[in-house]
């Protein structure tokens, strides 16, 4: 990413003001003059990481979350009979 475009980004990030999603503590450059993002600690590693890692081993309470929202789906489908 150019550095115009991800200034651009950080500006938009300093602006984050939601409890799910992180916002920019700030940028660092390092001794080449590389940006790079300050971003807080995230406990349970990034998402992408965590969502494949639950997607692998999906606990009790994710599988009955699954199994409710297929039955309340299944619910609102009209039945379709064919002669």
């Amino acid at each position: 990413m150019e550095l115009k475009g991800l200034l651009e980004e950080s500006v938009i990030m300093c602006g984050f003001d939601h409890p799910h999603v992180l916002g920019l503590i700030g940028i660092s450059l390092d001794p080449s003059n590389s940006p790079h993002l300050l971003l807080p600690f995230m406990e349970n590693g990034d998402l992408r990481t965590y969502l494949k890692n639950r997607r692998k081993n999906p606990s009790f309470t994710d599988k009955q979350y699954i199994r409710v929202r297929l039955a309340l789906r299944f619910e609102s489908v009209p039945l379709c009979l064919t002669l």
